[in-house]
């Protein structure tokens, strides 16, 4: 979806890491030069401002990204965490016009950087300013966005409204899809959640109502075991290991033993 312009709904169970792996799609995607200027968008404000603190701590701090995308990542760190150097940062005589406050990032002016200029964003759903974004680059471009992360869209009070729910399924269709510009592919990762029928995630989800977002909803369990009475039995010995203080060991060997009927 990212690197091609196109559109993705995703329903994972809680707990199971699908903003996160969103969120790294997104950098992914910006750091890699396929896409020039992302959005992220949750249900409200505070939300989508902590979404794109994860991205900042991740290029500040993690030695991976750093060893991959230096040009990005050293620039960053040499601001040692004081916004007030992004002003004065310089490579090669030249401005990193690094932008690097709440709500905002924008990545270092480097030149042969696939990134340069790139910036990302956090924005309230319901907010004022969503529409007509744009960015002006060093180089005189005017980008607009062209990848969005659209985070739990909703919430239990917003699911239950009917007119909530239908402000927001247009907030999505229009607003967030038509900031890319006339005729530009716009790529949108949603992750949902469905509270009840019919609320915005189960629309954006329904493939027969909105094709466009194939929406994918993956299961926490396929099937139960058939084994279940052997399931209860590797239980019973990691309870009386736990109350013991003792370690899983005989748990984990009745699961070797019975492994092929238990899964």
């Amino acid at each position: 979806a990212v690197s091609e312009g196109t559109l993705q709904a995703l329903a994972l169970p809680r707990g199971s890491g699908k903003t996160t792996l969103c969120q790294c799609g997104i950098l992914w995607a910006i750091l890699t030069g396929k896409r020039r200027f992302g959005v992220l968008v949750a249900n409200n404000q505070g939300r989508a401002n902590q979404l794109l603190e994860d991205l900042k701590k991740w290029l500040e701090c993690n030695d991976a990204l750093f060893e991959d995308f230096p040009e990005v990542c050293y620039p960053i760190r040499k601001l040692e965490g004081i916004s007030q150097r992004q002003r004065s940062q310089t490579y090669r005589g030249e401005k990193t016009a690094i932008d690097w406050k709440a709500g905002i990032l924008r990545l270092p002016t480097i030149a042969d950087s696939p990134s340069s200029g790139s910036q990302i964003i956090a924005v309230g759903l319901t907010s004022s300013g969503l529409r007509g974004l744009s960015v002006a680059t060093r180089d005189g471009q005017k980008i607009r966005p062209d990848v969005v992360l659209c985070d739990d869209p909703q919430d239990a009070k917003s699911a239950a409204s009917l007119e909530q729910t239908n402000t927001r399924e247009r907030l999505i269709k229009s607003d967030l899809l038509g900031l890319a510009g006339p005729g530009q592919k716009m790529s949108m990762l949603i992750t949902a959640t469905i509270i009840q029928e019919d609320d915005l995630a189960d629309r954006l989800l329904n493939r027969s109502k909105n094709p466009d977002f194939y929406g994918i909803k993956y299961k926490l369990v396929d099937q139960l075991p058939s084994r279940l009475d052997l399931w209860a039995q590797y239980n019973d010995l990691r309870v009386i290991a736990l109350e013991n203080g003792e370690t899983n060991e005989e748990a984990t060997a009745f699961y070797r033993d019975h492994k092929k009927e238990m899964d």
